[in-house]
């Protein structure tokens, strides 16, 4: 976001700790008009809309701290992966990390 002024971007968890502890350690770090173009949601991610339009769709999404491994059932599983898919504009991408520990080596 820093490296263009027409970027923005969306932070959905369903933790308000982790809500809290990223707005304090990450984004109050950040200078004002980077943390207007900011969207932090506390809400379950599968409970989203859609993008209202294809120019609101997202280039990158990204999956961090191993999140989707929490959804066991393959129809949620499913469904969350649609979403993504359904959200992300003409080549964008979604990542998704296996780890989620950062002292793991």
């Amino acid at each position: 976001m820093k490296s263009a002024p027409d970027r923005q971007a969306r932070c959905v968890d369903l933790d308000p700790e982790v809500i809290a502890w990223g707005k304090e350690h990450n984004i109050a770090k950040e200078p004002q008009p980077v943390r207007e173009r900011l969207d932090v949601q506390l809400a379950n991610v599968l409970d989203t809309p859609p993008p209202a339009s294809a120019d609101d769709r997202f280039d990158v999404i990204c999956a961090n701290n191993y999140s989707h491994q929490c959804l066991k059932d393959r129809d949620v599983m499913l469904c969350y992966l649609t979403k993504c898919r359904a959200s992300l504009a003409e080549g964008g991408i979604l990542v998704l990390d296996l780890c989620g520990v950062r002292t793991a080596s």
